[in-house]
């Protein structure tokens, strides 16, 4: 059982008989949550703990910490159960502090028995009844009637001193309430709520029947959120999302002099428009079934903002147009870092951890322009044109946060968009690896991997031809080892073949040279090397390599062809470092895939414009709210300390109903 998030408690509505001084500190004990297997220690992210303070504002903020209420419970139990004077069993000594803890109750809710026309006595029994929530009046009466400590503590001298069973019963179930105004009747009910909770918490067992109204037995710790309240687990929700708006959007701005919206509003009108799948434009329309539409900015007037000439894209075109604005790429770069730094002091980055770099595409439709980058079309009527974006994100399931991306207007500046994001990575990030795929692998792409990982990357080799000819001469169960291979970048990378059907694969290292002048011709056009000359191999068929090791190499399985072998290019020397460690992590690269599939089809605005800006802009809040995900389900919740499960459906309409309930 993982102990977790620290509460820190100081309580003013304490019995007279509790230990202590009211203020105490313990740690929140969580139950497995098997829906975070593989997020790491998930119960332990937080960042400065949790304070309570009791009396609490209101029963609503009384009833949203039950769970809490449990915790303390039992750490109050604990190191009191022996010092009480009756048995700790929800009878005598419940009773007891009930009573004890009655007038402190009244006063927070503004109410005194001595202010109203009833008999003390008579108060106090009804005040305890509700307290114990007894089942029948005449069980109740029966209960204390043998209870002679309850009896002196109500007022009376004895048994013999109690009114009869019916004159009891009118006295608490008609006389006092019709005695009471609405607002007194409510105020007497909540402090009744009070009372339960002060005794409860303070380590005090509570009968049954209290027990399953209240939910006290649910919440007993170990604590699984299972037994929480859903209405609780919203609230966690929407305090994680006030946080975030708080901690990450200031940098957010359209520049503009005198803005009546709040930016929160703006990111609610994205996070509907994802949610809802409409444009931005038709937001208003959907949204305002359940929110005033003054509270929902026009869709229009965002289009009409970002596009705007006093928000520029990036640098260049901010030294273009002779402007100082922060550029959208600049804010969006600052927002990422907020985020991250929430994650860090949540502990996230304590270890190292691996990334991966991709191409993140959405097809255009539209007509081709310099701004999209076309591929091979795959059929007559394929899409060829594609925004395309670096994206660069942490690749670990427990920390799975993007770290920030660049639009890519041509291939060209895919190197200086990775060079871009170097920063980041510097400030928050130790580097176990970075994996890359085969695509546009030049010698400056690898360049910019080494300025983020030093020689801890690794890319999935483009098949140029020494790549060919290293997975075609390297035996099956054998790893392929070139120390250095000629890339357009100095030093020169290693590259390395892994047999994909393999168990401790032996190792076998090659040169450039040995390669070069084995070259057996067109590989791609041949499963064996040997099948173009239709007669036996020669020695100088081959590489010096393997002729040398093995007797009869031409006859080795998977000489000759290229199937057999996954290649990589990287700065990972061998033996040092095995070729598994290279090619088993490597699939761990996929994870990427899995984060833009989350940006493309979960979180992404509905954005179908032509204009760069209004692209980057929705690429950048998709990842602003794939990262705000990602921290929600792998770290305690703000204030309440609930481990959430939430999907991305629920994430956007938290952030709709915070944005557009109560803009700031």
């Amino acid at each position: 059982m993982p102990d977790g998030t620290p509460v820190s408690h100081t309580d003013y509505e304490r019995p007279s008989q509790a230990r202590g001084r009211g203020e105490y500190s313990t740690l929140i004990t969580y139950d497995e949550h098997r829906q975070k297997t593989g997020f790491g220690s998930v119960a332990s992210r937080f960042d400065s703990g949790i304070e309570l303070t009791h009396p609490a504002p209101d029963i609503e903020a009384l009833r949203q910490t039950t769970h809490l209420t449990g915790q303390l419970h039992q750490y109050n139990r604990d190191r009191s159960d022996r010092e009480w004077p009756y048995a700790n069993d929800g009878t005598t000594l419940y009773d007891l502090t009930v009573l004890d803890v009655m007038e402190k109750a009244l006063a927070v809710e503004d109410l005194s028995p001595d202010s109203l026309d009833v008999p003390t006595r008579r108060f106090k029994v009804v005040f305890l009844k509700n307290a114990r929530q007894p089942a029948t009046h005449k069980g109740f009466y029966e209960y204390i009637l043998d209870s002679d400590p309850v009896l002196t503590e109500l007022g009376y001298s004895g048994a013999s001193d109690l009114p009869g069973y019916e004159t009891l019963r009118v006295a608490s179930e008609d006389k006092l309430p019709s005695e009471l105004s609405d607002v007194e009747q409510n105020a007497f009910d909540a402090a009744v709520i009070r009372a339960v909770y002060a005794v409860y918490r303070n380590g005090i067992a509570v009968p049954a029947t209290v027990g399953d109204a209240y939910g006290f037995e649910a919440v007993t710790p170990p604590l699984s959120e299972r037994s929480v309240r859903r209405t609780d687990k919203k609230t966690a929700l929407r305090n994680w999302v006030r946080l975030l708006f708080e901690e990450t959007t200031h940098p957010l701005t359209f520049h503009r002099s005198r803005p009546r919206t709040d930016f929160q509003q703006y990111i609610g009108v994205f996070a509907a428009s994802a949610l809802y799948g409409c444009g931005v434009q038709a937001v208003a329309d959907v949204a305002d079934y359940n929110y005033p539409r003054d509270n929902i900015p026009k869709g229009s007037g965002i289009g009409k903002y970002i596009r705007s000439d006093a928000l520029p894209l990036n640098d260049p075109q901010a030294a273009l147009a002779n402007t100082e604005n922060q550029t959208i790429t600049a804010q969006f770069d600052a927002v990422h870092r907020a985020t991250l730094q929430l994650a860090d002091k949540r502990g996230f980055f304590a270890e190292p951890r691996s990334l991966a770099v991709d191409l993140y595409r959405i097809e255009w439709t539209g007509v081709e322009n310099d701004v999209t980058i076309n591929r091979p079309p795959k059929s007559e009527n394929d899409t060829r044109s594609e925004w395309t974006y670096a994206v660069l994100g942490i690749i670990d399931t427990e920390a799975r946060f993007t770290l920030g991306t660049r639009w890519l207007p041509d291939k060209s500046k895919y190197p200086s968009a990775v060079t871009e994001l170097t920063p980041v990575v510097v400030d928050f990030v130790d580097v176990e690896a970075l994996y890359a795929d085969s695509e546009m692998v030049s010698g400056a792409l690898i360049d910019a991997f080494r300025k983020i990982a030093g020689s801890n990357w690794a890319v999935r080799a483009p098949n140029h031809t020494v790549i060919k000819q290293l997975k075609s001469f390297t035996p099956e169960n054998h790893t392929g080892y070139v120390p250095a291979v000629a890339w357009k970048t100095s030093p020169k990378p290693a590259a390395v073949s892994y047999s994909y059907d393999s168990s401790n694969p032996s190792l076998i290292e090659f040169t450039a040279r040995d390669l070069k002048q084995a070259d057996p011709g067109d590989i791609e056009d041949q499963t064996n090397i040997f099948d173009f000359t239709g007669t036996e191999a020669s020695a100088e068929d081959l590489p010096a390599t393997l002729t040398e090791q093995f007797d009869d190499p031409a006859s080795l399985s998977g000489v000759g062809d290229t199937s057999t072998h996954a290649a990589y290019l990287t700065d990972r020397s061998l033996p040092e470092r095995s070729g598994g460690g290279i090619h088993f992590p490597y699939y761990q690269r996929w994870a990427i895939e899995e984060t833009m599939n989350q940006i493309s089809n979960d979180f992404m605005p509905m954005i179908n414009s032509s204009n760069e800006k209004l692209r980057l802009y929705g690429v950048n809040i998709s990842i602003l709210l794939q990262n705000w995900h990602t921290l929600i389900n792998r770290a305690p919740s703000p204030e309440l300390a609930l481990r959430l499960d939430v999907t991305h459906q629920e994430l956007l309409r938290a952030i709709e109903d915070v944005a557009f309930s109560d803009p700031a």
